[in-house]
């Protein structure tokens, strides 16, 4: 799925990729990725993840084709 979010800053933009990425990985099998070329981002994400109680596996700066393939 992809959404269209306008947050009020970038606080609230970090939570609330936080919260979907939450309620994405919380239904058994599944999982979540967020792709951004915003590190700033993917840390304010991984952060709120944290609150949340998700430790987020940040490969960021790893070429994509360095990355396992998903299965």
């Amino acid at each position: 799925d992809v959404t269209l979010l306008e947050a009020a800053g970038e606080r609230d933009e970090a939570v609330a990729i936080a919260v979907a990425l939450k309620r994405a990985v919380e239904q058994p099998g599944q999982r979540a990725a967020l792709v951004t070329g915003d590190r700033a981002l993917a840390r304010r994400v991984s952060v709120e993840l944290l609150r949340f109680g998700v430790v987020a596996d940040d490969s960021g700066g790893t070429p994509l084709i360095n990355t396992p393939a998903a299965g």
